[in-house]
């Protein structure tokens, strides 16, 4: 039997971090197991794939602080913080009177992501959007 054996979690929120992976078959073959707080840049020296991040790339901006996990120094998985926070750069406005129910309409935000809104949202208006879901979550004020 051929199992892979790791001890504790990192605590990649905390920075960088590093566990041993080691391999019960031989003892003597290590690996790396690293996570690092990065920050989403033009160009990057960390070239992570997009299938890697998955749907939420095209919420990601210049300096968008995200974690990567390494394995033998090869990003192996990303984590985007929870919500990003994006101005609306094109909508269509509300239709008067269209008021039943949970009306919403698409709107495009500064990445290219398209996402729904209520009607009240208007061009220029700084929005909370979840990255896991891809949803409004609710309007913020400019500051």
């Amino acid at each position: 039997m051929n199992r892979t054996v790791c001890g504790v979690a990192i605590g990649i929120a905390l920075g960088i971090g590093a566990l041993p992976v080691w391999s019960q078959a031989n003892s003597s073959s290590r690996s790396l197991l690293k996570g690092a707080a990065v920050e989403y840049l033009y160009p990057e020296q960390v070239t992570v794939s997009a299938d890697l991040i998955g749907e939420a790339v095209d919420l990601m901006k210049d300096n968008l602080p995200c974690t990567v996990l390494f394995f033998n120094e090869r990003p192996v998985d990303i984590s985007l913080p929870t919500f990003v926070f994006l101005e609306v750069t094109a909508s269509e406005p509300g239709v008067r009177g269209d008021t039943s129910g949970n009306v919403q309409k698409p709107a495009t935000v500064e990445t290219g992501a398209e996402v729904m809104v209520p009607l009240f949202i208007r061009i220029g208006d700084l929005i909370k959007i979840d990255t896991r879901s891809h949803e409004y979550v609710e309007r913020v004020n400019k500051t």
